[in-house]
C-alpha cells in the first residue's frame, strides 16, 4: 500500500543476497513498472525454485517525488517433489559484518637489537683468539654498560596512537659460551 499523490510508476529492486543496507539493491535487477492511469501494477518475474530473493519497492508520483522504500520482502518459491508453494515474509536488514582487524608488519617500524658497541669484540682480544679459549667466558662488547651476559630484563612498551592499547615486550640479552668448531 503506497499512500502518496497519484503514483505514476513503481520501482522494483531485487537481489539474491540478504542486504545489510538499501544501497545493495542497486544492481541489474532494477525494473521500472508503469501504473498509469491505475493505482496498481503487475510484473512477471523469472525465478528459480528454492532460491531466495529479496525485493524492495518505491513509487514515483506525477510530480517526480519518490516515496520511502517499502519493507524488504524475502521470497522463496519452495519446491518439494512436484509441489510448489511460495514463502514470503518481511525481513530486517542484515547486521553488517564486524570490521576486520587491519594488520601491518611491524618489522619496518620497530627494530629491537644491540648497538654495535654491545656486540663487538675488542681488537686486542681478537688478536689472541685460539683453540684454548673454548668454553671460556669471553667478554663481548666494548661499551661501558654491557648488555650481553648482564641478565638484566628490559621492557619495551609500545602504545597505539589510534586505540591507546599497549604491548609490553620483555627482553633479556644472554651470552652463550664459545664452543670449538
Amino acid at each position: 500500500m503506497f499512500e502518496s499523490d497519484d503514483p505514476a510508476y513503481f520501482e522494483l529492486f531485487k537481489t539474491t543476497k540478504k542486504p545489510s543496507n538499501y544501497s545493495e539493491f542497486a544492481n541489474e535487477h532494477y525494473r521500472l513498472i508503469g501504473s498509469t492511469p491505475a493505482y496498481s501494477a503487475a510484473y512477471v518475474d523469472n525465478i528459480v525454485p528454492n532460491q531466495t530473493y529479496y525485493y524492495m519497492f518505491r513509487t514515483h508520483d506525477r510530480n517526480q517525488f519518490v516515496s520511502n522504500p517499502s519493507p524488504i520482502y524475502e521470497f522463496t518459491l519452495v519446491k518439494e517433489g512436484e509441489t510448489l508453494y511460495p514463502r514470503t515474509r518481511i525481513v530486517d536488514l542484515k547486521s553488517p559484518d564486524p570490521p576486520t582487524q587491519k594488520t601491518k608488519s611491524f618489522k619496518k617500524y620497530l627494530k629491537v637489537g644491540l648497538a654495535p658497541t654491545q656486540y663487538q669484540i675488542s681488537s686486542d682480544l681478537v688478536a689472541n683468539i685460539n683453540d684454548g679459549m673454548a668454553n671460556q667466558d669471553i667478554q663481548i662488547g666494548t661499551a661501558q654498560d654491557l648488555l650481553l651476559g648482564s641478565n638484566k630484563t628490559y621492557k619495551f612498551r609500545i602504545k597505539s596512537k589510534n586505540t591507546g592499547k599497549l604491548i609490553d615486550i620483555n627482553v633479556t640479552f644472554k651470552k652463550n659460551k664459545v664452543i670449538k668448531a
